[in-house]
C-alpha cells in the first residue's frame, strides 16, 4: 500500500490505500480506522474529510464520525478552535461545531478565517467580522473586504461619503487621515513600527501604528527606523536614536546618507566620510570626499578624484569615470560614452542603454521603468519589456510591489501592481504610498 496522507500534527496519522477497497488509518503502526471509505482527505488539526456512499463527512482521529455524510464534497475549510465555516444547500455560509451544532447561522455570502480567533464575514456585499463563537465583532458595514496585516486593515466608512480609516480586529477605529489634518503637516510610511511626522511647527518626531506620538516632535529632520535607530538632526547636528528617543553611540555628525542597511551606514565629520557599525564603530577613517547610499554592503564613493565603489572597509572594488549610482539587488550602474551601463558585482556588463546618465534609472527587484515619453513599463536585467507600456507614471518595484498611475477621461488614478503586472491596489486613488515592511501603505 501507499501513503496517500502524510502524517499530520504529530498524531503520527497516515492514510493508507492501493488494495482497491478505500483508504484506513494507520498511528503509530496501529489501523485505528478501517479502510471502509472511498477517498479521505489529510488530517488537519486532528479532522479529516472522508467519502461514503458517494456523500463526505468529517471524522476525528480516532475515526468517529463529527460530521453527518450529507456533503456532495469536501471542503477546503479546516476546524479551527472547535468551529468549522461550510456552505448550505443555498450556497450561503455558516459554522457549526464538531458536534455538528450550529454556532452561525448559513446567511453569509463568505467567510474567511485569518487569525487570532478571528475570521472576516461577507453579507449582501457588506463586510465584517466574527469571532470563533460567531459573535458579530465588527458589523457587515464596509464596502470592501477586510485585508487585514498585522492586526490592522484599511477600510472606507461609507459609500457616499467615503473616508480612509485604519481599523483593529475588533473595529477600533484608527483615523491616520484625521490624526494628519488635526495635528500634522506631513505623514511619513511606517518603517519598523514607527513613522516620522511632522507637525504645524515643522518639527519632526515619530508616532506608532495607533498614533500616538511616542518620540515627541522636535528634530529639524529625521530619517526612517532601521535595524532599530533613526538619524535625527536638530540645530547643524545630526546623532542617531533608538525606538524609545533615546541618543545611542556617543557621537555626533554634520549630515548622514540614508538609514542603515546590512548593519552599516555612511556618516560625514568635517566635511569628510566614513563607515559606521550598529555598534558605533568606524570601520575606516574619515578619509573619503563622498560616500553614497550603501546596499549590497557597496557603496558610490569618492576619494580625491577617483570615482568608484567601496567595499564597507573602504576598498576600492570597482572604479569609474563619473559618479556611480547606488548599487541596488546586486546591480550598479557606471556612464561611459553617452551610454549607462549596468554591471554586477564583479564588474561585468549585464546591459547597456544609450542616454543621459543624469536620468538614468536603475534596477529595483530585478527590473528597471522602461518605455516612452508618455506611457512606461518594465524592463528585466536582459532589456526585455515584461510589463507593456500603458502607465503614465511608474514607481520603482519594492518588495515584490509597484505603485503606479493610469490616465484616462476623469483624470489620474493610483494603484499598486505585482511583478507581472497584476493589479495588486485597484486604481481608485489620487495618492499612493507603496507597501512598508508591516504591508501597509499611505492611500489619499
Amino acid at each position: 500500500k501507499k501513503v496517500l496522507g502524510g502524517f499530520m500534527n504529530n498524531y503520527k496519522i497516515a492514510v493508507l490505500g492501493g488494495d482497491g477497497t478505500g483508504p484506513e488509518v494507520i498511528r503509530e503502526g496501529k489501523k485505528v480506522i478501517d479502510n471502509k471509505y472511498s477517498r479521505s482527505s489529510d488530517f488537519r488539526n486532528g479532522y479529516a474529510w472522508v467519502e461514503k456512499d458517494s456523500r463526505w463527512g468529517l471524522i476525528n482521529k480516532n475515526g468517529k464520525a463529527k460530521l453527518p455524510f450529507v456533503f456532495p464534497e469536501q471542503y477546503g475549510n479546516q476546524v479551527v478552535n472547535g468551529v468549522i465555516a461550510l456552505q448550505d444547500s443555498s450556497k450561503k455560509y455558516g459554522m457549526v461545531d464538531t458536534n455538528n451544532k450550529i454556532v452561525l447561522p448559513f446567511k453569509y455570502n463568505s467567510i474567511y478565517f485569518f487569525s487570532d480567533n478571528r475570521a472576516v464575514i461577507e453579507l449582501s456585499g457588506k463586510w465584517g467580522v466574527i469571532d470563533a463563537k460567531g459573535v458579530e465583532i465588527i458589523p457587515c458595514k464596509f464596502t470592501s473586504p477586510l485585508r487585514f496585516t498585522n492586526g490592522l486593515a484599511e477600510v472606507n466608512t461609507t459609500e457616499l461619503n467615503p473616508k480612509l480609516v485604519m481599523i483593529d480586529t475588533n473595529g477600533n477605529q484608527i483615523s491616520m487621515q484625521q490624526l494628519f489634518r488635526q495635528r500634522y503637516l506631513n505623514l511619513d510610511v511606517f518603517e519598523g513600527g514607527l513613522a516620522a511626522v511632522e507637525n504645524w511647527n515643522q518639527l519632526w518626531g515619530f508616532i506608532n501604528r495607533t498614533g500616538d506620538e511616542v518620540i515627541k516632535c522636535q528634530y529639524d529632520q529625521v530619517g526612517s527606523f532601521s535595524e532599530g535607530f533613526a538619524p535625527v538632526k536638530r540645530d547643524s547636528n545630526w546623532i542617531f536614536i533608538n525606538k524609545e528617543g533615546q541618543p545611542v553611540f556617543d557621537a555626533v555628525f554634520d549630515g548622514i546618507e540614508g538609514d542603515f542597511k546590512d548593519g552599516i551606514v555612511s556618516v560625514k565629520k568635517n566635511g569628510k566620510y566614513a563607515i559606521m557599525d550598529t555598534t558605533g564603530l568606524l570601520l575606516f577613517p574619515f578619509d573619503f570626499n563622498f560616500i553614497g547610499l550603501i546596499n549590497d554592503g557597496i557603496a558610490p564613493a569618492l576619494i580625491d578624484t577617483q570615482w568608484g565603489y567601496i567595499d564597507k572597509y573602504g576598498e576600492m572594488i570597482i572604479k569609474s569615470e563619473h559618479k556611480p549610482k547606488p548599487f541596488k539587488d546586486g546591480i550598479g550602474a557606471v556612464y561611459r560614452n553617452d551610454s549607462t551601463f549596468y554591471i554586477n558585482k564583479r564588474c561585468e556588463i549585464i546591459l547597456g542603454i544609450k542616454d543621459n546618465y543624469d536620468h538614468s534609472d536603475f534596477f529595483s527587484d530585478g527590473l528597471i521603468r522602461s518605455g516612452g515619453d508618455t506611457k512606461g513599463g518594465y524592463s528585466n536585467t536582459k532589456g526585455k519589456q515584461i510589463i507593456p507600456s500603458r502607465y503614465r507614471y511608474e514607481d520603482p518595484f519594492k518588495r515584490g510591489f509597484a505603485v503606479v498611475a493610469r490616465e484616462d477621461k476623469f483624470g489620474i488614478k493610483w494603484g499598486i501592481i505585482d511583478k507581472k503586472g497584476r493589479c495588486a491596489i485597484p486604481f481608485v486613488y489620487d495618492g499612493l504610498s507603496n507597501f512598508n515592511t508591516d504591508g501597509l501603505a499611505i492611500a489619499i
